[in-house]
């Protein structure tokens, strides 16, 4: 049985208004970093346009602008990024899931990363019974779902599509 704890999971602050959506870096990550790295995406409704800023030491800031008539999809996609996952075939995960946007050119633009302790996982030889005590307190984040979520309210804001990242992106 998994228990869902939001302490486990670093995800962005989200926060709504009235036309618009607004998503920024989780403030541990600001902590830790000591505000060298700064993320957060704008969905302005009333300007049909996605604004995602992205601030790396302090002072070096980027903005990008996407119109919504130029997105043709919201992508989303997920990997455990567990240190041994490719060779263990039993081990509880650490899942990252990532929102983005594909654009009409093809370009892929990662938004935001939703990353946190995940479920424990059995893909090996033995029967799920042989780790009865991982499945039966298995605790994690709350990543997947609060990742979900926001694809699925930009989806519906911006009346595209949610689909998977490409291979090459």
């Amino acid at each position: 049985m998994t228990f869902q704890l939001p302490f486990l999971s670093i995800c962005p602050c989200i926060e709504s208004q009235e036309d618009k959506l607004a998503a920024s870096s989780h403030w541990f990550i600001r902590f830790v970093t000591l505000g060298l790295v700064f993320r957060r995406v704008e969905v302005d409704l009333a300007a049909q346009s996605v604004n995602l800023t992205l601030k790396r030491f302090w002072w070096f800031s980027k903005r990008r602008s996407f119109e919504f008539r130029h997105i043709t999809a919201v992508t989303y996609g997920y990997e455990d990024v567990y240190p041994g996952a490719s060779y263990l075939p039993s081990h509880g995960s650490l899942d990252l899931f990532v929102v983005g946007l594909r654009l009409a050119n093809q370009e892929e633009i990662a938004l935001l990363r939703f990353f946190g302790d995940g479920t424990f996982t059995n893909d090996g030889p033995l029967p799920d019974w042989w780790y009865w005590g991982e499945f039966e307190a298995d605790f994690s984040g709350t990543q997947e779902k609060e990742s979900r979520l926001f694809a699925q309210l930009l989806s519906r804001m911006i009346g595209v599509p949610v689909c998977p990242p490409s291979l090459h992106a």
